[in-house]
This record gives C-alpha cells, structure tokens and sequence, in this order.
C-alpha cells in the first residue's frame, strides 16, 4: 500500500514537472516571439506616403533553357510575373539585376566557353520589362558577356533606347564603376540615391572562365567589386551631396550556398567605404542578413524572375529568395528610411515558373533558419518586425531613424 502511494506521488510529482516544463518552454517561445511584433493591417504608414524601391534579385526569362523556353511559349511572357506584378506596380522604382545580355547574336560559338550561357530576345525583354515597370538594372554580374563585347553593347544600346537605365557594366572601366543617381523628390523634399553595383572575382578559384569579363580602361567590360575603388566613387558622391543615400548592390557568393568569408569580408570593407546598406545577389536563394556598425547587410536577395529548372534539390538548398522594398519618407525635415523584406518561393519545380510570395508556415520556417544563420541573431530580432500587409509576409528594419 505504500509501495502504491509512493508511486502515485511520484507520477504526480513527474506530471507537475512535466507541466511546468511545458509551461516554461510556452512562454519562452512567447517571450522570443515578441522580439519580432506584428503589425495591423489597417494605419500602414508604409504605404501612406514616401517613395518606395524595389529591388529584386536574378531576372531571366531562361531562354537557353529547353524548359524556360517552354514556359514562355505555352503560357507567354506575362505568366511568370502574374504573382510579383503587384510588387513592381506598388513601387515607385525599381531595380534588379539583368542575368542575361539581350541580343541577337548568335551565342553557338559562346556555348564552347563556358557552361552556362544565357542570350535574351531584344524585343521580347524590352517590352515585358516597360510593361513590368523594371525602370533599372544591373549588369554586373557572371552573364552580361556571355555573347562577349558586342552582346554587352548591343544589351546597353537596347535598355537606352527603352530608357532603361543601368549600372554596373560599360564600354570602359570608368563608365562600368559610375553608380546609378536617381532624385528621390517627396513633396518639398529631395535627395539623391547612388546605386552602385560590381561583381565578385570568383575567377581566383574557378579557371574555367576568363576574367576578360571584366572592363578596362580600354575593355568593355563589368565592374569589378573592389571596395577601395567604391570607396572613392562614394567620397565623390558624398562630396556633392552629403545628405545622398548610398546602395550597394553586388552580385556574389556561390550559387545554392549560404554566405562565405569572402562576402562577410567584402561587406564590412563596403559599409566601411561609406555605403547605408548592402544588398546582394547571386546565390539563388536568400542568405543571412546581418548588421555591421548598425548598417543592414542582406547578403543575398536571390532570384526575381529567373526561368531555370534549377538545382535547389539537387544541392540540398532552400527555395526562398525575397523581395526588397527600401522607403524614403521626411519627418522633421529629417530623413527616414526603412526597409520590407518579403520573402518569396523560386523553386520554379514548386511554383511551375510563377515566383510568388510565401505562406506563413515558410514565413516561420525561414525566420527560424535566417535566425539560426545570421549573427548577432539576438540583437537582429530585436530591431526588426514581424508583419504581413496587401503583399504578403514581410520582414521591416530601419535604415534611418
């Protein structure tokens, strides 16, 4: 009998343990949650007033590729930016980063260079792009010269006769490593915005491309991510406009992969040469965001509009990539800016060739592994926030207070 009693005691101690556990983990999670605060649907300053950026990631309707090719002849060229749409109409500007030149020549002999080469139709890109309201764009990335010298100069020749706007890439040096400067105008108020984009030289390691993609003083050619000259292309900005704001904009990393040494490296020495934040592209997929000096560095947006197949399971690699709305707003005579980070699915094997934005199971899931990578993971809760509004699930930092 008490042999039984001591038992009932014990399974009664071990269930108010277990109780209690329960209890605890419950609000710890609430606890951790509350760092990240949702905001009302209804009263969003956001969208009440400013001027708002967008910036995508990897855009290519994948020409070259047998099932790119496929999508855009069964379903047309507006299919793949029926979800994104929304985004683009809802910005005042946008800008994303060109995978592809586009041109008509002929890209058989450019095929024997290197694994993947992408070519775009000029009509076709020209177009969808006004249509889409893709003001801007970068081509300093892996692509621009995949149909060498003369495809570059034709796509620069192209995107100014569509007033298209474009950064990153020129006939020489000087002009590939001149940063886009937009007017920034908001009622009485304006500022200039300085874009400036480069690519990594991840040539060191992989022999199997020319650097030659590079410009020179007398080679057409894509900027080159080197912080020291970025640094003095920005003093010469700031020099002329000490309240302009200051994006960085590079294309690097490896593809399918979270950051590298290299990146966290090049990123400290950009905000260090003056930049208000960095945002980066190049990997597929969204890597970490960190702040350094109290600058946001979004290492990767990954792709926008990107029509491969893809190899997300192939490498194992998470399908998420984001869209990047920076919003400038005056208060006081003071400038603001802050930022919405909504994350979206590109694994166009789930999406069949529609990115679009994701649900608030992946939301979580993403904001748990982005916390788990990230440094300073901690502090990063704290300073951002948690919400959803008429696009979908978002994360919001401030730039500027």
């Amino acid at each position: 009998m008490r042999g039984l009693e001591k038992g009932r005691k014990l399974k009664t101690s071990t269930i108010s343990f277990l109780i209690f556990a329960a209890l605890f983990f419950v609000c710890l999670l609430t606890a951790c949650s509350s760092l990240i605060q949702a905001k009302r649907f209804d009263n969003d300053e956001f969208w009440e007033s400013g001027h708002k950026i967008l910036f995508g990631g990897d855009f290519s309707y994948g020409d070259t590729y047998k099932e790119g090719k496929e999508t855009n002849e069964k379903y047309g060229y507006d299919y793949s930016f029926t979800k994104v749409a929304p985004f683009l109409n809802l910005a005042d500007y946008s800008i994303v980063n060109l995978e592809t030149p586009i041109t008509d020549v002929d890209i058989e002999p450019y095929k024997k260079l290197k694994t993947w080469v992408h070519r775009g139709e000029p009509a076709v890109y020209s177009q969808y792009m006004k249509k889409y309201s893709i003001n801007a764009v970068s081509l300093a990335n892996n692509h621009a010269r995949d149909c060498g010298v003369e495809g570059l100069s034709e796509t620069i020749m192209i995107l100014d006769s569509n007033l298209i706007s474009h950064v990153g890439a020129g006939s020489n040096d000087d002009e590939a490593a001149a940063p886009l400067i937009k007017d920034i105008i908001i009622g009485k108020d304006r500022i200039k915005l300085a874009v400036f984009a480069a690519y990594e030289d991840r040539y060191k390691k992989n022999s199997t491309e020319s650097s030659s993609i590079f410009a020179a003083v007398d080679q057409p050619g894509v900027n080159l991510l080197a912080p020291e000259k970025i640094a003095k292309r920005i003093k010469e900005f700031r020099d002329t406009n000490p309240n302009g704001f200051v994006v960085v904009f590079p294309h690097w990393g490896s593809n399918y992969a979270w950051k590298s040494r290299s990146q966290t490296d090049l990123a400290e020495k950009l905000i260090a040469a003056g930049a208000d934040i960095v945002m980066g592209h190049g990997a597929h997929l969204i890597q970490e965001i960190e702040k350094y000096k109290d600058k946001w560095i979004i290492y990767s947006l990954g792709n926008f509009v990107f029509n491969s197949p893809g190899r997300y399971e192939q490498k194992d690699a998470w399908p998420y990539s984001a869209i990047m709305l920076l919003r400038f707003s005056f208060e006081n005579n003071k400038l603001k800016a802050n930022f919405r980070l909504y994350p979206i699915i590109t694994d166009n094997l789930v999406t069949n060739y529609q990115t679009h934005p994701v649900d608030e199971k992946d939301f979580n899931k993403i904001i748990e592994l982005l916390m788990e990578k990230s440094a300073g993971s901690k502090a990063l809760l704290s300073s951002m926030v948690k919400g959803r509004d008429k696009l979908g699930f978002y994360l919001e930092g401030i730039v500027l207070q």
